[in-house]
């Protein structure tokens, strides 16, 4: 039998970051935290710090404070003060046509100055400085910083010098006392060519997706992303010559997006994440363009930032699982894997026949290889998994497992097993028919129930999750029908542990009083 702690470690995923983290550098999008180093250096009165955004929490940006007791020169170094390895990773390659930094920012107030200043980072003589002016209060705005154009009285750009450090400085040149305490927001931050302000009419972007490859139906093909708000159906793509390659000409201002292709308003692109031509942002992964001139996009295969191979470049996966023995009562049941974050309610599963058996469709990269379980409400309750056909065990982790080799409907299986519930066989462990737990979640007091085929002494023990047992009995029996109550307990999650001299059968128990 394993110890618990080994069981405990199975029910809980731990996230873990090994080595050294990576020396910031332009673009920064602050969204990979766990191998950049993105650590501020604030100066003159403020605090900066990580934060999720305030509307989107699985964006990451940097919040600045300039509190009311702030200097007028005060900002932030967008990268660690010393003794650690200060300034970017690498210099800032400006060049006669080439002098923009661009920034997405957020403000209280429009109409405030914000100053950028480069400097080289071993040499504090050698800086160029300009500035810009938000144009709306509350909501993102993209800032032009145009380094030909320096602030008054500092020295104008020389393109000899190295510059691989940024400053940054809200409400240039009004102080905290004047101004009152304020929080401002940092973004995307990257270098773009050109010099003058950018374009003001905008970019022309033509989308190209290649779905010679792609497995299903592609009678509509759509690009959604950030420009349009992910709206499903507003900028459908066309294929004039029938040849597979679908494309879409589009004007969008100036700034950073996130995007992907669909398929029918229903599929859509699936990345693991780490490639060339995608962001990932909390649990979602996609593809990811800085617009600062007329581009027109390589023409990539579906699911895939190269282009086609004559092999399929994508797959749908349709999940499913059995709920029917299931003993508790619950609201949805949702699909958590390596492929969405483990996110919790990012891939709801539904039951529109009311038979019981819960489905879910996801696109996925082709012979992509995934971990996954089901989970109830959210992370309310999850599946334990042992060692079995559908699993795979990573480190202290039991998960389901599967490679996509093409379009996939899955087995129906029920729930904690690798096998339709009419075949789930209790019989080779202990003997077992019935072993239940109700209510799940309790208030306190709970039946645990069991029928078995024969009379064996059984052990019945309860921990809490520091490993501390709670509750326990013996009994030689072939039917258990236990009352306890934990009433007098904290609320949390515990293990009820069911065995016999061989084998063990676990459940979790959520008090909640």
């Amino acid at each position: 039998m394993k110890n618990f702690y080994t069981i405990l470690c199975m029910l809980f995923a731990v996230s873990l970051s090994y080595g050294q983290k990576a020396q910031i550098d332009l673009p920064i999008t602050w969204n990979d935290s766990a191998n950049v180093n993105y650590t501020t250096a604030a100066f003159g009165g403020t605090a900066s710090s990580l934060i999720g955004e305030p509307n989107n929490v699985s964006n990451l940006i940097l919040s600045v404070t300039k509190p009311d007791t702030a200097a007028g020169w005060a900002g932030v170094t967008l990268s660690p003060p010393a003794p650690a390895t200060t300034g970017l990773g690498s210099a800032i390659p400006f060049a006669a046509n080439a002098n923009l930094i661009k920034v997405r920012f957020y403000s209280p107030d429009a109409g405030i100055t914000v100053r950028l200043k480069a400097e080289d980072a071993g040499n504090n003589q050698i800086t160029v400085e300009t500035e810009a002016t938000t144009t709306v209060a509350n909501a993102w705005d993209t800032l032009t910083f145009d380094f030909s154009n320096q602030a008054t009285g500092t020295a104008a750009i020389n393109y000899a010098n190295s510059y691989n450090m940024v400053s940054l400085f809200p409400n240039f040149g009004v102080d905290g006392p004047t101004a009152g305490a304020k929080t401002y927001y940092v973004d995307d931050v990257w270098f773009s060519a050109g010099g003058g302000g950018g374009n003001p009419t905008g970019t022309q972007v033509t989308f190209k997706v290649d779905l010679s490859d792609y497995t299903g139906n592609d009678t509509a093909v759509f690009v959604n992303g950030t420009f349009n708000n992910w709206c499903g159906t507003c900028n459908p793509m066309t294929d004039a010559n029938n040849d597979d390659i679908w494309e879409l000409n589009v004007n969008l201002p100036d700034d950073s997006i996130e995007f992907k292709y669909t398929v029918n308003g229903a599929a859509y692109e699936a990345f693991v994440g780490g490639e060339s031509c995608t962001k990932t942002t909390g649990a979602f992964t996609n593809r990811f363009l800085i617009l600062d001139q007329d581009t027109v996009l390589p023409v990539t295969c579906f699911a895939s930032c190269s282009a086609c191979t004559g092999t399929p470049t994508s797959a749908q996966v349709t999940f499913k699982i059995d709920m029917n023995a299931y003993p508790d009562t619950f609201t949805t049941a949702y699909v958590n894997g390596t492929f969405n974050g483990w996110c919790g309610t990012c891939t709801p599963m539904t039951d529109a026949d009311s038979d019981g058996v819960w489905e879910a469709t996801v696109g996925f990269a082709y012979q992509d290889t995934i971990d996954f379980k089901y989970t109830l409400n959210g992370w309310q309750f999850e599946e334990t998994l042992t060692s079995g056909p559908c699993t795979r065990t990573d480190g202290n982790f039991t998960n389901r497992h599967l490679k996509i080799m093409g379009d996939t409907t899955m087995p129906v299986m029920c729930w904690e097993e690798c096998v339709s519930c009419d075949q789930v066989g209790f019989a080779e462990i202990n003997n077992i028919q019935e072993f239940k737990v109700m209510p799940n979640p309790t208030s306190g007091v709970f039946t645990v129930s069991m029928i078995s085929d024969a009379v064996a002494k059984l052990n019945l023990n309860v921990y809490n999750m520091a490993g501390q047992k709670v509750y326990q009995m013996s009994e030689e029996t072939a039917q258990l029908n236990e009352v306890i109550d934990l009433g007098g307990l904290n609320n949390g999650v515990y293990l009820i542990e069911l065995s016999n001299s061989s084998s063990t059968m676990l459940k979790k128990l959520v008090l909640s009083k």
